[in-house]
């Protein structure tokens, strides 16, 4: 266990960072066509041209449908934004650009001082996307999907590495890691700030770094999916306590668990498609 003073300060870190939407950090360039699943969510206005208005990610689980984190859309206004399939670079030539047209929360949502809970939402396009060999959609993890601890996942995305921000697409290799134990730790932290803990329960997934001593998400890449070797997506980027430095600590990432919310999900593209 961490002293009060270690505590405080990672309380410093995680109140500071949990308001960012999340980007990788320590990840490896992903090869041109790798995770056709990928895309991301852009401002259609913005004036950031060199990262195309991107602000975060998302994955490809149906023609009319992206799967996203719920704070991705929470504040925005679709007709506002635009989700980006088919290039590793933001607003590389390749990309294709379809229209937002509804954005589903879940009902349970909830942002408690930048915590977020059944932090998942999805996105219905105006047309149709059309599948090619830089555009598939994921599996998605089912139900009855077990919660393994050390189960290896790759988290994909834009990551943020210095300035200037990255443009190509980037992956880390991250392992599910003990829910309990990361439950425990967390509670801990915010409890030492007189804070109440974040709520987690078992729609909620916690990882750290499976390779290396630090790393993972960081600002800017909320949404995206964390993919198993068979490709079923198992969780969606959702928050974290800096970026992927505090693993060292045992400090983990926490991560909507994509099994917890299958049948909704799957319900949900039922009745809106």
């Amino acid at each position: 266990m961490f002293s009060r003073t270690s505590l405080l300060f990672l309380i410093v870190i995680l109140v500071n960072t949990y308001a960012e939407k999340l980007r990788i950090k320590n990840g490896f360039e992903a090869e041109n066509g790798r995770y056709p699943y990928q895309v991301y969510l852009r401002h259609k206005n913005a004036l950031n041209n060199i990262e195309d208005g991107f602000y975060c990610g998302g994955s490809i689980i149906h023609p009319r449908f992206v799967l996203t984190a719920g704070h991705c859309v929470n504040a925005e206004e679709a007709s506002s934004v635009e989700i980006v399939a088919g290039s590793n670079k933001l607003g590389g030539i390749d990309a294709v650009y379809y229209q937002a047209e509804l954005f589903i929360m879940h009902e349970n949502f909830t942002d408690i001082e930048n915590v977020n809970y059944a932090d998942i939402a999805l996105i219905r396009l105006t047309r149709d996307m059309i599948f090619n060999d830089r555009i598939q959609p994921v599996k998605l993890a089912t139900v009855d999907y077990p919660y393994r601890n050390g189960l290896a996942l790759t988290l994909s995305g834009w990551g943020r590495q210095g300035i200037p921000d990255r443009t190509h697409l980037n992956a880390i290799r991250m392992r599910i890691d003990d829910f309990d134990r990361c439950r425990r730790l967390i509670a801990d932290v915010f409890l030492s700030d007189s804070r109440s803990p974040p709520r987690m329960d078992r729609s909620t997934m916690c990882l750290r770094p499976l390779n290396v001593v630090t790393g993972g998400t960081c600002t800017g890449d909320s949404g995206g999916p964390y993919v198993d070797d068979a490709g079923y997506q198992v969780g969606v980027v959702s928050w974290a306590a800096g970026c992927g430095e505090y693993a060292i600590y045992g400090i983990s990432e926490v991560a909507t668990y994509v099994p917890y919310y299958a049948h909704w999900i799957v319900n949900k593209v039922l009745s809106f498609n």
